[in-house]
């Protein structure tokens, strides 16, 4: 089974801190596919968090929106959708599902 969702974020859009989770019953995921659909003219990164055992902050990465790069990162990891600075962000989300026995 296959599930995408399509993500279009317009100007001052941002998707706040979070890590991903799919709610289905019969499978599980722990992999997260993000696919770049157009260029972006400023802001929208992916940017990703290391946040310590002890709730500190660590390092901070974010990933440029460039069309065709593919980001495939575990649900644990913290991360959000920056503000998109200037133009309009096209992406597409999907799970790699594992079947449950």
């Amino acid at each position: 089974m296959c599930k995408y969702w399509g993500l279009v974020l317009d100007i001052s859009q941002l998707c706040a801190h979070h890590r991903d989770f799919n709610p289905m019953v019969s499978s599980i995921s722990f992999l997260t596919l993000q696919l770049y659909l157009n260029d972006v003219e400023s802001g929208g990164e992916t940017t990703f968090f290391d946040v310590t055992r002890d709730g500190k902050s660590g390092e901070v990465v974010p990933v440029l929106p460039l069309p065709g790069r593919i980001l495939v990162f575990q649900h644990v990891i913290l991360h959000e959708g920056s503000v998109l600075v200037k133009g309009t962000k096209y992406a597409m989300r999907t799970d790699v599902m594992y079947k449950l026995k």
